[in-house]
């Protein structure tokens, strides 16, 4: 099936459409008086996936980045899905608590085990 994309304004911020993670070209538009409202309203979300902030502020991207509640941020382009060699993933409800792509495969794949062996055959 197809979907158009769709954009979605004056939404509740806790209406159910709000409260759900999307996957789909769907957005939602809120109006907020300034940046610790937006930054609020982000971290509100019980999903934390990615998120994104468009800004000439270099300092106020860094602060975003620092203080959104989500596995992966974005300054000035889209959210995007996972890259290969970075690890990848959500926060709260979002994703499946591991970081799959990237180095941090080596610990969601791997089963690690302390082994040892005392090879002195003097000692049974």
């Amino acid at each position: 099936f197809y979907m158009a994309p769709t954009l979605l304004e004056n939404v509740d911020p806790h209406a159910e459409i709000s409260q759900c993670e999307l996957f789909g070209p769907i957005a939602s538009l809120y109006r907020v008086k300034d940046f610790k409202e937006a930054l609020a309203l982000a971290n509100d979300s019980p999903y934390g996936l990615t998120a994104a902030i468009h800004t000439r502020n270099i300092h106020r991207a860094v602060r975003f980045c620092e203080k959104v509640q989500t596995g992966v941020a974005v300054v000035n382009a889209g959210t995007y899905g996972s890259e290969p060699h970075m690890p990848f993933g959500g926060l709260k409800q979002s994703g499946n608590g591991t970081r799959e792509p990237g180095t941090e495969a080596l610990d969601v794949y791997s089963e690690l085990k302390d082994i040892y062996i005392n090879i002195d055959p003097e000692q049974f």
